[in-house]
């Protein structure tokens, strides 16, 4: 491609994240039967669940699903959203869109070797929670002492604007989940 500048991969990742948002669905889906799907209010955090290891899908999920029951059990959550097609991002979408909530959030290599991978990598096993902030740090170490599946805070409910950053770096920031006019 002589003469032309290959674009910035950042620019890339946001044009295929206000794509993927236009095209998603707004239907929060509850990680588990029987939990309240999509985030609960305004100044939640939201926790990325993963497995530390990953064993058979099917196995993974019904652990998965036992844990958040516990969790559920406990009154740690406010929320949870499954994590499936699209990865993190669209499950971040999903679950803040039913009540028109926005979002902040900050990915790692924990998440992702790369951004992209980080926001639409498809793993099994995975979800999303929220909590009321005093309530993540004893649903972490609760996740965690099971040694099954690591519990991260990733971000927190907004609400209206939107903030994506992988490893410090900002991915996207719009002022509402109405991303085609941004």
């Amino acid at each position: 491609m002589e003469g032309r500048e290959a674009p910035h991969p950042a620019i890339d990742l946001s044009a295929r994240l206000r794509r993927i948002a236009r095209e998603c669905d707004s239907h929060a889906k509850a990680a588990a039967e029987g939990l309240p799907a999509g985030f609960g209010q305004v100044d939640d955090v939201i926790v990325l669940l993963q497995p530390l290891r990953s064993g058979a899908p099917k196995d993974d999920q019904e652990l998965l699903e036992s844990t958040l029951r516990q969790l559920a059990e406990k009154n740690f959550l406010t929320g949870t959203q499954a994590v499936e097609d699209n990865g993190v991002w669209a499950a971040l979408l999903r679950g803040c869109a039913a009540r028109g909530f926005g979002f902040h959030a900050e990915l790692s290599e924990n998440e992702g070797a790369r951004a992209e991978e980080a926001l639409l990598g498809e793993r099994g096993a995975r979800a999303l929670v929220s909590a009321r902030p005093k309530a993540h740090l004893p649903l972490a170490n609760f996740v965690e002492r099971s040694g099954r599946f690591t519990a991260e805070a990733i971000g927190r409910v907004t609400a209206r604007d939107i903030r994506v950053r992988w490893m410090g770096e900002t991915v996207l920031e719009a002022e509402s989940l109405d991303l085609e006019t941004e």
